[in-house]
């Protein structure tokens, strides 16, 4: 099923969430959607996140979870995905919880 996103007029940038087509003709239900999508919506391409590496984590400075809705040269939306390499202490931290947790098993 195709899902839309609406765009801020004043900004031309994604500014909601996800909507289903179903739920677009709920809101339109005169709008002929072989057309195309209402006006202020246009159609978001949306892309599974990538699995992460061991010492990767998404890049939430950007936005929360790393996602970012993309405006592209064919006037869809694109959920674009950021990652980046956790810092040493960050790793350090990851590494000492494994430990710990490892500790805590009936394993050894």
């Amino acid at each position: 099923m195709t899902t839309y996103i609406r765009i801020n007029p004043k900004t031309s940038y994604p500014d909601s969430f996800a909507v289903t087509e179903e739920s677009l003709k709920y809101l339109f239900p005169s709008h002929d959607f072989s057309s195309g999508p209402p006006v202020g919506y246009t159609v978001l391409v949306q892309v599974e996140p990538p699995e992460l590496g061991p010492y990767e984590k998404f890049n939430d400075s950007l936005t929360p979870a790393g996602l970012e809705y993309k405006l592209m040269g064919d006037l869809t939306v694109k959920e674009v995905w950021h990652v980046v390499p956790m810092n040493d202490e960050e790793k350090k931290a990851k590494q000492d919880k494994i430990k710990e947790n490892w500790a805590k098993t009936d394993w050894n």
